[in-house]
């Protein structure tokens, strides 16, 4: 069991160190840092509790043009894609 671990945590490390992973995670911090985001998200929360789902819409649409939320929301698909490629390998 010990040898399992040990190659999960090898593929796991080779995973995390290409540069697709490298520039998700890159985006991903600057994504849950940026202050204008989360305050649109708590923004689109309140919308969205509020039921002014016309003006949530509105905001979601200009919340998920913003480039760091397109190119985070790409990342994000393409390392997904990796990460199925991985699994049907070792399948």
């Amino acid at each position: 069991m010990d040898e399992i671990l040990t190659k999960a945590k090898e593929i796991r490390e080779e995973v995390d160190n290409l540069p697709q992973v490298k520039e998700y995670y890159r985006l991903k911090e600057l994504y849950e840092n940026d202050d204008e985001l989360k305050r649109l998200r708590g923004e689109i929360a309140r919308l969205a509790s509020e039921g002014k789902n016309k003006e949530r819409k509105a905001l979601l649409e200009i919340y998920n043009s913003h480039p760091l939320v397109s190119n985070y929301n790409q990342a994000k698909e393409e390392v997904i894609i990796l990460l199925n490629e991985i699994k049907n390998i070792l399948d």
